[in-house]
């Protein structure tokens, strides 16, 4: 009442049946209750259909982000080893390559495939993986915010977290937990910080997300950056300091 709210009605819910406390017409609310089925409930069907799964446990979560195996496991080592090869020759020659616009090309590519309902191939994550180690280009998937909806982000950064190599899992865990900070996920937000800080225990973007979730930051405020007003800024800092750029390969790599 003081918030200047209508109570309509305030319900007892208990072993599958509810009571009103207000209603008394029997015909309306009989005494032994009124049944009912969350699983038919529309508003469990809108969750679903928004891709909302309530999961049984903490580590359930985790799971999700944890690398694939298997035969995709082998190819995407071997594709990752060539990209790594190819960036080492770019990066030893003379003159410059345009490493920033490469990147924003690849990201681009991977939210068209992604908003397709395709799965990226191993050489695809690969390569994205290898151009997301330059800061300058990591941050350029932040622009693209808005421009494509955030669950086709969700669905690319979380299979680039499952499936690039370990030591490259930093950056895009990091946009995840992002994009899960900015749509209220925090339970995701937490494990996808977890999962790059793992990959590397220094990354400033990780950490910075991991303050604000400690400091119960609101995702109005992120929803409230205009994240397509950034691209010209960053653009122009590529431009001016290119080695911003340039991957960054980890060691052994």
């Amino acid at each position: 009442a003081e918030a200047g709210i209508t109570t309509i009605d305030a319900l007892r819910v208990d072993d599958g049946r509810y009571w009103s406390y207000t209603c008394p017409d029997p015909a309306c609310c009989p005494p032994g209750g009124v049944p009912y089925d969350v699983g038919t409930n529309p508003a469990a069907a809108a969750a679903v259909f928004a891709g909302y799964v309530a999961r049984p446990d903490r580590a359930a979560l985790t799971a999700m982000l944890a690398p694939t195996g298997g035969p995709d496991r082998d190819h995407l080592t071997a594709a990752t080893r060539q990209a790594c090869t190819r960036a080492r020759t770019l990066l030893t020659r003379e003159g410059g390559h345009d490493w920033y616009h490469e990147g924003l090309n690849h990201i681009t590519a991977a939210l068209d495939r992604t908003q397709a309902g395709q799965d990226l191939s191993p050489g695809e994550v690969a390569e994205l993986s290898v151009r997301l180690t330059a800061i300058l280009v990591r941050d350029a998937a932040m622009t693209l915010i808005g421009r494509y909806d955030d669950a086709t982000h969700t669905r690319l950064w979380t299979q680039l977290t499952r499936r690039a190599e370990p030591d490259f899992a930093a950056p895009p865990a990091a946009l995840l937990a992002f994009l899960a900070l900015r749509t209220g996920d925090g339970p995701l937000a937490c494990v996808a910080v977890e999962r790059a800080l793992t990959a590397d225990p220094r990354y400033s973007l990780a950490g910075l997300i991991r303050t604000a979730l400690d400091c119960a930051l609101s995702p109005e405020t992120i929803c409230g950056l205009d994240f397509a007003g950034m691209a010209d800024e960053i653009a122009d800092r590529a431009a001016a300091y290119p080695d911003g750029t340039r991957p960054v390969l980890p060691e052994g790599w």
